[in-house]
């Protein structure tokens, strides 16, 4: 059994982004994961099927357009090089042209539909095309039942070939992991994001929180890590504008390792994004055994249930008493804790690899039977 894993989003900007994490997290747990004697297929422009120890196929089409691009050419390759099912981790399935070959889908949010404000009209076009394929796809698998739902109220896509398969959580983050022992170098005591900048994710809405938070707590500071660019910039124009250029740091992207010490270190991982396909970063924080505030944006109490303290994102006064309790009570710290840590015991990559794997025998199954 063959099957074609698309790894392109490893080689965009979203491979710093959770669609990179479940690519790269995917691509690595499955072949331990799957039936005895299936081969799995990286296909990518430059070769990071290898990089991942899988076998290589190169794709031969542009980095832009890829949804209309890959009409034309996915379906030759699947042919050409004999896939069983073919796996797009994110970009649209070829509605033509696969005969014989199982076709499974990822989609990870529908915040192009749902918020359309928050994307340019290329990336709206191109989500749309995602979105519409679902229909082709023997399986389309989504990493929450929220985005199940949302799929299903707005696509005709039959709810028996909609399976939602939670993600994992890197051993990176966990207590005690490979990353233990490592200084995050950062001054105490600090509050925590790390992730994208969009307006989506209400990373300014912080400031004002950070400013509330400072009558209790003078020496508290925010450390802000992930994207990078013209919002990295902007952010950092907001945070001088604000008078707070003294008490927040923003850093930018980092690897795991410094990651995970800035997890344990932290007073709180705050989240006050207005909606999430899923949500991982308060799951890392947790597994690295931080507590987590966040908003209730949409997979998010599916996600993280009583193990995070839920405040509405426009709620800067809320926001600043619950980060304050996990401060200041003990108790309540530790409870918090302790019940992160239990949420995310079971979510490993391994686990979600096994369900795609069963979803993958689905399709083919499905296949089969036309």
């Amino acid at each position: 059994m063959k099957v074609l894993l698309d790894l392109r989003p490893l080689e965009t900007p979203s491979a710093r982004r959770g669609i990179g994490r479940y690519t790269r997290e995917l691509a690595m747990a499955l072949p331990a994961a799957a039936p005895a004697g299936w081969r799995f297929v990286g296909l990518s422009w430059s070769g990071e099927g290898a990089r991942l120890g899988l076998e290589d196929l190169r794709y031969p089409g542009p980095r832009r357009g890829i949804g209309l691009a890959d009409r034309f050419i996915v379906p030759r390759l699947l042919r050409r090089a004999g896939v069983d099912l073919y796996h797009s981790t994110a970009y649209a399935l070829p509605g033509r042209g696969a005969r014989g070959v199982a076709l499974v889908l990822t989609i990870h949010d529908l915040v192009a539909d749902l918020h359309p404000e928050a994307l340019s009209l290329r990336h709206r076009l191109a989500f749309g095309r995602t979105f519409r394929s679902a229909s082709a796809a023997d399986r389309v698998l989504t990493i929450s039942e929220t985005t199940r739902r949302e799929l299903l109220a707005r696509y005709p896509v039959e709810p028996r070939r909609v399976v939602a398969v939670p993600i994992g959580v890197a051993g990176a983050f966990r207590s005690g992991g490979e990353a233990a022992g490592i200084s995050s170098g950062l001054p105490r005591p600090f509050i925590f994001y790390v992730g994208g900048l969009d307006r989506l994710k209400n990373v300014p809405f912080l400031l004002e929180v950070l400013r509330r938070l400072r009558g209790e707590e003078a020496e508290m500071r925010l450390v802000v890590a992930g994207e990078e660019g013209r919002r990295l910039e902007a952010l950092r124009s907001a945070v001088r504008e604000a008078g707070l250029a003294d008490c927040v740091a923003t850093i930018g992207y980092i690897g795991d390792a410094r990651l995970a010490a800035i997890y344990r270190e932290a007073a709180a991982f705050v989240f006050p994004s207005r909606y999430e396909g899923f949500g991982l970063p308060p799951l890392e924080a947790m597994a690295a055994g931080c507590p987590v505030v966040s908003s209730r944006g949409g997979a998010l109490e599916e996600v993280l249930g009583d193990a995070a303290l839920i405040v509405d994102p426009e709620d800067a006064a809320g926001w600043a008493r619950a980060i304050g309790r996990l401060i200041r009570d003990a108790g309540t710290r530790s409870r918090q804790i302790d019940a992160g840590l239990a949420r995310v015991a079971g979510l490993t990559w391994e686990r979600t690899a096994r369900a795609t794997a069963g979803v993958y025998m689905d399709a083919l199954r499905e296949r089969r039977r036309e």
